[in-house]
Formats: C-alpha cells, sequence, structure tokens
C-alpha cells in the first residue's frame, strides 16, 4: 500500500477550472498574509508613537509588553500560515498531475 496520495491525470475543462481555482486561492493566501503584515506593521508604528509620548521607562516597559504581547498572538495568525502551507500542497499536487498528462 503506497503513502503517496492518488495523482490522476489532468484533463479536461473541469480540471483547468479546478487548476484555476488552486492557483487564484494560493494568490490570495498570498495577498491576506501581506495585508496581515501591513496591519502589524501599523500596530507597531503605534506603540512607538505611545513609546515617544511617556516619561517614564515603567510605562516604556509596559508599551514593550503590550507590543510583544500583540506580536505574539497577532503576527502569524495574521500570516495565515496554515492556510499558505495548503495551497503549496495542492499546488505541488497540481503540478505533479499536469506533469503525468504531458500538458
Amino acid at each position: 500500500m503506497s503513502l503517496q496520495p492518488k495523482i490522476q491525470k489532468a484533463r479536461g475543462p473541469k480540471f483547468n477550472a479546478g487548476a484555476k481555482l488552486k492557483r487564484d486561492k494560493a494568490r490570495n493566501a498570498l495577498r491576506d498574509s501581506r495585508i496581515g503584515l501591513e496591519i502589524v506593521v501599523l500596530q507597531i508604528g503605534k506603540f512607538l508613537d505611545e513609546y515617544a509620548m511617556v516619561k517614564s521607562d515603567k510605562e516604556r516597559a509596559e508599551i514593550l509588553n503590550h507590543c510583544i504581547h500583540y506580536l505574539s498572538h497577532h503576527c502569524m495568525s495574521g500570516t495565515n500560515l496554515s492556510q499558505l502551507a495548503n495551497c503549496q500542497s495542492e499546488l505541488l499536487l497540481l503540478d505533479a498531475q499536469l506533469a503525468i498528462s504531458g500538458s
């Protein structure tokens, strides 16, 4: 029994439509990840603004704590790593299917 996924031959317009959907999904996942990171950058800018306004080191440390908390909870989830990984595997399977069909 083979542990490798079953790769079917790529053929017909239905396959081509499915391939386009997978490619679009991957592009959208990349776009969404970039948007997530841009939001993180904006939030860090707000932390920098707050940092410049405070007077005490205790307040600065609190801002750094808030930033660390924000990054640990939002940075990686904002990039949708699991969505990117799923799209990567779908595209590799698609490439294998196309190689088998000779397209």
